[in-house]
């Protein structure tokens, strides 16, 4: 900085053989300091707004995902008689980090180096999302798909009561009513079903307020500029 002031300084005083002297505050350090931050940054394009066709696409894998798991999930422990829904548990936390590290080191995603200070940044995500996967394993295996898609969508009136109340976040009745016909549409699925089981009706609802935690939580949290709380794809 120093020597562009002097340049600067040197090709003023030789358009204007008048102006010499060292202390011209026209010429401070401060002024040309003050002047090259006052030129407008580059707009971040990192952040553009997704396409239709992005979002429909991510609501598509994340159904098909979510449908071929629960299938899985339950082939798993019923049909193929698996002992420890736990386990299960254990091994998905396993393989999502191993994914995940897998991908960091191929360069398609992006996230923090592992710390403490950035695990303590993200409390409590991780502790509740150990309940949500293990109570929703153990109900998976003991309760039936069609009760098991009712009572996980209590999540959802549930976070649309959070956002309402505890974030402050506005709604509208298209949003209400679309979260009305998916409670009735797993109701009437599952009318049929009568079997009762204590256990797995409990670990399900637990599994769903776990769900409805992890969201509100996750945007207070991102709220506070802690974006490191889930990996970012690389463009």
């Amino acid at each position: 900085m120093t020597d562009a002031y002097g340049n600067i300084k040197k090709n003023y005083t030789n358009h204007d053989d008048d102006i010499i002297e060292d202390s011209d505050p026209l010429l401070s350090e401060q002024t040309i300091n003050t002047s090259i931050n006052s030129f407008p940054s580059k707009p971040n394009t990192d952040e553009e707004n997704p396409t239709q066709f992005t979002m429909i696409a991510a609501a598509l894998s994340y159904a098909c995902s979510s449908i071929a798991i629960q299938v899985a999930l339950k082939m798993t422990l019923t049909s193929l008689s698996f002992p420890s829904s736990l386990f299960v548990a254990l091994a998905q936390c396993i393989f999502t980090v191993v994914g995940l590290s897998i991908l960091f080191l191929a360069g398609y995603i992006t996230f923090p180096t592992p710390s403490w200070s950035n695990m303590m940044a993200v409390q409590p995500l991780p502790l509740i999302q150990v309940f949500n996967v293990g109570c929703g394993l153990v109900g998976t295996k003991l309760v039936s798909i069609p009760m098991f898609t009712v009572l996980r969508r209590v999540s959802i009136p549930l976070t649309l009561l959070a956002e309402v109340y505890i974030l402050s976040m506005p709604t509208n009745k298209s949003i209400v009513a679309a979260v009305v016909l998916l409670m009735l549409g797993s109701i009437i699925a599952a009318y049929a079903d009568l079997s009762f089981n204590f256990v797995g009706y409990v670990s399900i609802l637990i599994s769903a307020v776990a769900t409805t935690a992890y969201g509100t939580s996750s945007k207070i949290v991102r709220s506070l500029n802690f974006d490191c709380v889930v990996p970012m794809l690389k463009t």
